[in-house]
């Protein structure tokens, strides 16, 4: 169950991950820490978690490709990968609204994410998913932050970056 719930918990910060780029982001490394987390099991109503300040954070290499990527999706368009496609239902410089749905080894996940640009350094992120498993039914709501660590990535963030892509 621990495990179940830790898996969760980081998956959600990938999907945020891979959904953040799209905004008008400057390059270089940033941080993304859970601030609270609530995750229901649907099936029996328990509450499984519900924390704040939650000790799970990554960092990520914010390319230029990105940068230039992320100024070419606008409202409506789509995008797949390993079983997901990721739906932009909003998307400026400010602000973005997106929707994944993936089918993975008999699980199932859709979430919606808003991530809203604070500042050039900070953004807020709230994200809603369901996942639908054989082992279990739950929902989890999450706010995550988002805050700019510096122009140069560290070379581990890179490398962990490229392994990222390399997989998609």
């Amino acid at each position: 169950m621990k495990g179940f719930i830790a898996t969760a918990t980081i998956a959600s910060l990938v999907l945020g991950m891979n959904c953040a780029y799209a905004l008008d982001m400057k390059p270089g490394e940033w941080k993304m820490e859970n601030t609270h987390i609530h995750i229901v099991d649907d099936v029996s109503g328990t509450v499984l978690m519900d924390q704040k300040n939650v000790d799970t954070s990554m960092q990520l290499c914010y390319t230029e490709k990105m940068s230039e990527d992320a100024k070419k999706m606008k409202k409506g368009d789509t995008t797949g990968s390993g079983g997901c496609n990721i739906t932009f239902v909003e998307n400026n410089d400010t602000r973005q609204i997106s929707e994944t749905i993936c089918n993975q080894d008999g699980t199932k996940t859709n979430s919606l994410v808003e991530t809203t640009k604070v500042s050039d350094t900070e953004f807020a992120m709230k994200m809603k998913m369901s996942i639908d498993s054989a082992e279990r039914k739950m929902t989890t709501t999450q706010t995550i932050k988002q805050t700019y660590v510096g122009k140069t990535c560290t070379e581990s963030t890179r490398a962990e970056m490229e392994a990222r892509a390399e997989v998609k």
